[in-house]
C-alpha cells in the first residue's frame, strides 16, 4: 500500500518543519519547500526518521518557484490522502493552508 502524500512549504524552519516532522511521524513521505538552502539538511533529517522525502528550495512568491514546485509534486496530488499542510515565513502563499491529520 502507497504511503500517504503531503507538501509542507515554509519547512526549512518553525511551524513548517513542526508540521513537516509531524507528517512523517504519521507515516507521510513529502515534498518540502522553502526559499533557502537550508530545506536540504531538513530534507535529510526528515528521510532519517524514515520518510521519503524530496527537498526543493524555491520563491514561491515568484511563478517559477510555484512552476518548480508543481513539477516536484507531480502526479502525486491528483488523488491527496491528506490535506496539504503549507507555512510561509512573512510572504503571501497561494497554496492551500489547511489542518494536518497530526490532530492540530
Amino acid at each position: 500500500m502507497a504511503r500517504p502524500f503531503a507538501v509542507v512549504t515554509g519547512a526549512s524552519t518553525g511551524i513548517g518543519y513542526e508540521l513537516a516532522k509531524c507528517c512523517v511521524e504519521d507515516g507521510f513521505d513529502l515534498v518540502v519547500a522553502a526559499d533557502e538552502p537550508g530545506i536540504h539538511p531538513t530534507a535529510r533529517d526528515l528521510q532519517a526518521m524514515g520518510a521519503k522525502v524530496d527537498a526543493l528550495q524555491a520563491d514561491l512568491a515568484q511563478p517559477d518557484g510555484v512552476e518548480k514546485l508543481y513539477a516536484a509534486v507531480g502526479g502525486r496530488l491528483s488523488t491527496p490522502s491528506s490535506p496539504t499542510p503549507a507555512a510561509a515565513s512573512g510572504k503571501a502563499s497561494w497554496i492551500r493552508i489547511s489542518t494536518t491529520s497530526c490532530g492540530w
